[in-house]
C-alpha cells in the first residue's frame, strides 16, 4: 500500500470519468501511458509485462481485478496509488494509512465516531476505514448515488481553497474542497453553531476525513445527526452528513 512509481509501461484501464482524469494528471507529470484499456478489450493480445493501474471506482476493486488476474496481468493496483506517488501534481485522493498507526493514534476517535452513526452509517464508515488502511472493502455495500462534481484538474485546483462563509443565515452548506474541508470547518464553526445548517462534507480528500472531521463535528456541533455515506469505491466518494436533529435532512 505504499505509492507506487512508474518503472515500467503503464496501462491504463477504466474509461470513464477517473481514467479521463487519470490521462489528463499523467500527460501534466509527462508520463504517456502504453495502453488505455477497458472491459471491452481482448485481453489475451496484450502484453502482461506492464504496471496495471485500475481507474473505476463504480465496482468493487475485487471484481474489477479479478478477470484481469485471470488474464495474466500480475501488477495491478489503483490508479490512486500511483498518483500518490507524486506529490507535485497537488491531488492526494490515494492517501493511505498504515494500520499500526491507526490502531495507536486513532483507534479511541474511530470508536468515538462509530458510536454516534447509524447501523447503515457504521458499514460505510468500516468500508471507508477498511479501504484507507488496507485495501478492504465491504462488497455488500449499497453505494449512495450522487451526482458527482466535475473532475478535470482545473475544476480540482479550483476548489482547493480554505472556504470563508458569510454570517448570515444558512439552511445548507456542502463543503468540498479538495483537502481543505477540515481548515474551513474549524475556521466557521462559530457561524454553523449559530444557524444550525444541514452541512454535507467530503471525507475523502485528505488523512484528515479519516477520523478528525467526523470527530470534529460531533464534538462541536450539539444535537446533530450523523450519517456516512460512500459514494463510489476504492475509498472515494466518502461524505457525512450532519443534521440538526430539530430539521429533517
Amino acid at each position: 500500500m505504499n505509492p507506487r512509481r512508474v518503472d515500467r509501461p503503464l496501462a491504463l484501464y477504466g474509461g470513464g470519468k477517473l481514467g479521463a482524469l487519470a490521462g489528463e494528471i499523467f500527460r501534466e507529470l509527462k508520463i504517456r501511458p502504453a495502453y488505455v484499456l477497458d472491459k471491452t478489450c481482448s485481453f489475451k493480445a496484450l502484453p502482461k509485462d506492464v504496471l496495471l493501474a485500475i481507474c473505476v471506482a463504480t465496482e468493487p476493486y475485487g471484481s474489477v481485478i479479478a478477470p484481469l488476474h485471470k488474464a495474466g496481468w500480475e501488477d495491478i493496483v489503483p490508479v490512486w496509488e500511483i498518483i500518490e506517488a507524486y506529490p507535485r501534481i497537488g491531488i492526494h485522493n490515494g492517501w493511505t494509512v498504515a494500520w499500526r498507526d491507526l490502531l495507536i493514534k486513532e483507534e479511541d476517535q474511530c470508536d468515538t465516531i462509530f458510536s454516534g452513526l447509524d447501523r447503515k452509517s457504521q458499514v460505510h464508515y468500516r468500508s471507508f476505514v477498511g479501504w484507507r488502511t488496507t485495501h478492504f472493502e465491504q462488497v455488500d455495500m449499497k453505494l449512495l448515488k450522487k451526482r458527482c462534481l466535475p473532475s478535470t484538474l482545473a475544476d480540482i485546483r479550483k476548489r482547493q481553497r480554505v472556504i470563508y462563509f458569510d454570517d448570515a443565515p444558512m439552511k445548507r452548506i456542502s463543503i468540498h474542497n479538495e483537502g481543505r474541508e477540515l481548515k474551513t470547518l474549524v475556521e466557521n464553526m462559530y457561524l454553523f453553531q449559530k444557524y444550525r445548517p444541514t452541512i454535507e462534507v467530503a471525507c475523502y480528500h485528505s488523512p484528515d476525513g479519516l477520523w478528525k472531521i467526523p470527530f470534529f463535528l460531533m464534538e462541536n456541533l450539539a444535537d446533530y445527526k450523523f450519517a456516512f455515506r460512500m459514494t463510489a469505491w476504492m475509498g472515494q466518494g466518502a461524505y457525512i452528513y450532519c443534521t440538526p436533529k430539530e430539521r429533517k435532512r
